[in-house]
């Protein structure tokens, strides 16, 4: 557990000091999306890029709706971070696509995966929710997984998977969290590939909602 905070960290400390530097940046401001539009590519600003989407239905209405990930194509030269990076979800309704969300502070940056690179592995819709998958590291490798649904006409968190292991041997540690039902199971596997699974109850607590999430605090969010 000690190497997976450890991790969560380091990445949580990039992240911070890219929003300080965002924020001292008085020229360059996040975009704000369209309300509406025909397909994704009406939700791209100009000077920005979609870099992962998909789509299915997450408003249990029987229709598909979009959801992607953009990034800045040109950030400021005095930025040293990677370019910012944008989550977006938008509903399908009368042969168009509604915004219904958009947030900077769920998607890690490209410069977040040590020498790993992009952390940034998948974006997908399973079960009616949106899962968002994250890798990186080097010898020692750690992944991440946020799933959030739509509920009470809002979006909220209701799971994640953090963990890390060591390529050579391939023992680590996995953290499964149920944020519904407020179970958690911790998954320990040795260099030899035995797995040890323990089943902690942690109680139910109110579900934080995408719009308070913050990739960078997401440990204190579980």
């Amino acid at each position: 557990m000690r190497k997976i905070y450890v991790y969560l960290c380091l990445a949580c400390i990039t992240i911070l000091i890219s929003a300080e530097v965002l924020g001292n940046e008085t020229d360059f401001k996040l975009p704000t999306l369209v309300k509406q539009g025909k397909d994704i590519h009406s939700f791209i600003p100009p000077g920005w890029k979609l870099i992962k989407n998909t789509q299915g239905d997450l408003n249990k209405d029987g229709l598909a709706d979009i959801a992607g990930i953009l990034e800045s194509k040109a950030p400021p030269k005095d930025l040293a971070e990677a370019p910012p990076r944008i989550l977006f979800i938008a509903f399908r309704e009368n042969q168009q696509y509604r915004l219904s969300f958009q947030t900077e502070k769920a998607i890690l940056t490209a410069d977040m995966g040590g020498v790993w690179g992009d952390p940034l592995e998948s974006i997908s819709v399973d079960h009616g929710s949106l899962l968002i998958n994250f890798y990186g590291g080097s010898n020692e490798r750690w992944f991440q997984s946020y799933r959030f649904r739509y509920q009470g006409n809002g979006w909220y968190l209701i799971g994640a998977t953090l963990g890390s292991y060591f390529t050579p041997t391939g023992a680590g540690q996995t953290e499964d969290y149920n944020l519904l039902t407020g179970m958690m199971i911790i998954t320990t596997t040795d260099k030899n590939g035995n797995e040890q699974a323990k089943n902690i109850h942690r109680g139910k607590k109110p579900l934080v909602n995408l719009q308070d999430f913050d990739i960078a605090l997401a440990e204190n969010q579980l």
